[in-house]
């Protein structure tokens, strides 16, 4: 996130994971544990620059736990991200999908729902 300035499932690849800049920022990074965190998930991040200026970000609760969950919106557009970045679905499989998931309580039947992720495959 801090080289790219967001997190995608793409990054977790081997490519990604192997990245020059990745490798030479993961040997600069310090983990510090701290008494000042009360969860066990929260965390801090904190830049050391060169020019001895430093700049802090605190979050107790991560994006998307029940007490900081995300928009709607918001899982849509990680939803479309993740649809193509699998490369098994077409654009309108994803989307049909989406409509189904959207439904879902009222689904008889889910197998119309997987037939959108296992069907065909993007061309």
């Amino acid at each position: 996130a801090l080289l790219r300035r967001e997190v995608r499932i793409e990054h977790y690849t081997e490519g990604f994971i192997r990245d020059a800049d990745v490798i030479a920022l993961s040997a600069k990074v310090q983990l510090v544990p701290s008494d000042e965190m009360a969860k066990p998930h929260a965390g801090r991040l904190t830049v050391h620059l060169r020019n001895g200026e430093r700049f802090s970000a605190f979050r107790d609760t991560p994006l998307g736990w029940g007490d900081n969950p995300v928009t709607p919106a918001h899982v849509r557009e990680k939803y479309d991200r993740n649809m193509t970045f699998s490369g098994r679905v077409t654009p309108e499989q994803a989307q049909q999908g989406l409509l189904l998931l959207d439904q879902l309580e009222m689904l008889s039947d889910v197998r119309s729902l997987v037939s959108c992720f296992v069907g065909q495959t993007a061309a």
